[in-house]
């Protein structure tokens, strides 16, 4: 059985969190980034080249935020940026090593509050 087969029977028996990033590639093409607050790492990264700047931020929710309570992490502990703003600091997003690795968190799970709210309960 492969690793990545055991880690998701392991996920769906409860005894293992769900890895961030595992299996994915980095896009060349992204231009926004989810990254977390406390570590400075990424987790998500969508390509928007062409999107109007003021509608990704009028629609944050369904543009980024959506996907990031999807991975079950609370958008309050993640910043949206975009790629020229990390470059502008020093941080290559397409840098295995800007990238978080592993595990969650458990500051970054979302609060049942959160879920519920997000799952419409």
């Amino acid at each position: 059985m492969a690793n990545k087969e055991k880690q998701r029977l392991l996920e769906i028996a409860g005894v293992a969190k769900p890895k961030l990033n595992e299996g994915a590639g980095i896009n060349p093409k992204y231009t926004h980034f989810a990254v977390l607050k406390n570590t400075g790492k990424i987790i998500n990264g969508w390509e928007y080249e062409g999107y109007d700047p003021q509608e990704l931020k009028m629609e944050k929710d369904w543009y980024f935020l959506n996907d990031i309570r999807d991975m079950d992490i609370s958008p309050k502990v993640v910043s949206i940026l975009t790629k020229n703003y990390l470059v502008k600091n020093g941080i290559d997003p397409f840098d295995v090593n800007n990238w978080h690795q592993g595990q969650h968190d458990d500051s970054s799970f979302m609060s049942d509050k959160e879920n519920k709210k997000h799952l419409g309960y």
